[in-house]
């Protein structure tokens, strides 16, 4: 289902203002009987309602298992992290992200989620004038980082959404431009990485075939 604009404007604020109001900022474990305290490996801590925990297969076991009076401490997430998984968690209960069509028939994000998940992962401080190309807009670090804290959490829609930004990021594409949008350094010598072109020369003939017959694939 989609928001009007009035609604997902107020949505975005009251889902900033619910992250906020999560962080614990003295660090206690004190909470209510409604209420779960996550703790990031950095040591900070997050009060989430159960509804939100509940988001979170592995989190809902430990509850359903142990006591969690001091918290249930994630090793594997940073506050960074952890702080973005709850903003996901909070609004896909109010606004469930889109089923992904599977195979992608394109690698254009917004083609695929609404306008509030293709905003989610968006480089900060980004305008018209700095944007070289829709994929380059994108948060590919936090995307990776999404996608292992979802796979640690047993969090599926977001481990789903993790996939399709990764996806979309590298369908269809290049070796050079893979390593520009996640900023991967070639490490190939130029003997070794004609040796590996000649021996897939046919993967590349096939992607030079669908960047010139579809828009949707084009090389940056």
């Amino acid at each position: 289902s989609n928001l009007s604009t009035d609604q997902y404007n107020q949505s975005t604020i009251n889902i900033t203002n619910s992250v906020n109001d999560c962080i614990i900022q003295d660090n206690t474990v004190e909470r209510n009987e409604n209420t779960v305290v996550l703790i990031s490996s950095d040591n900070e801590t997050f009060e989430v309602s159960l509804e939100i925990a509940y988001c979170f297969e592995l989190v809902k076991i430990m509850i359903e298992d142990g006591d969690l009076s001091e918290g249930f401490h994630l090793p594997n997430i940073t506050s960074k992290v952890l702080v973005k998984v709850i903003e996901f968690a909070t609004y896909q209960l109010e606004d469930p992200i889109d089923e992904i069509e599977k195979p992608l028939k394109s690698n254009i994000l917004a083609e695929h989620v609404q306008n509030w998940y293709v905003d989610f992962i968006k480089l900060p401080n980004l305008d018209e004038s700095n944007q070289l190309s829709e994929e380059l807009t994108y948060d590919y670090n936090l995307a990776a980082d999404l996608l292992l804290a979802a796979n640690y959490l047993d969090f599926k829609p977001l481990f789903e959404y993790g996939s399709l930004v990764i996806a979309t990021g590298i369908r269809k594409r290049s070796p050079e431009s893979i390593r520009q949008i996640f900023k991967i350094k070639n490490d190939f010598t130029p003997q070794q990485e004609a040796k590996v072109r000649e021996e897939n020369q046919w993967a590349l003939d096939e992607l030079e075939h669908h960047t010139s017959s579809s828009d949707s694939y084009k090389l940056i």
